[in-house]
């Protein structure tokens, strides 16, 4: 597919379930353990989607990214959630395209992600177009 994600976690397991996933279904996918990493990385490189752990410690500095005045303002963002609470604060604070459980099914992952590259392209040509 050639699409780049973006998983900010410092969950372990979590990395390495989604970096199975993704890769086994053709994505790129760079991972930072902290949210200042995160926003250094979607900054530096073309990322088409970030995928977000709302348990990150630092979920503040993740929040960055949304900033009207970054470059990275357009990117869409799914965030994995441990629990409804949590999701409400992480999708205001980050505009999420989708939110999802930390127990996922293979499919809900690869849907959301499917849903959220499939925007940024569509982000991309009217960039381009206008």
């Amino acid at each position: 597919m050639g699409y780049r994600i973006l998983l900010v976690s410092q969950d372990r397991w979590l990395v390495d379930r989604v970096r199975g996933i993704l890769e086994d279904a053709d994505f790129e996918i760079e991972i930072a353990l902290t949210g200042a990493v995160g926003v250094s990385v979607a900054l530096e490189r073309r990322v088409d989607l970030l995928l977000v752990d709302e348990e990150i410690e630092d979920f503040h500095n993740v929040c960055k990214i949304k900033d009207p005045a970054a470059a990275t303002y357009r990117l869409p963002v799914v965030v994995i959630a441990a629990e409804k609470r949590a999701a409400k604060k992480a999708v205001d604070s980050l505009m999420a395209l989708a939110v999802f459980s930390r127990e996922f099914e293979e499919k809900e992952l690869l849907a959301k992600i499917t849903m959220g590259v499939r925007l940024a392209e569509k982000l991309k040509r009217r960039r381009v177009v206008a």
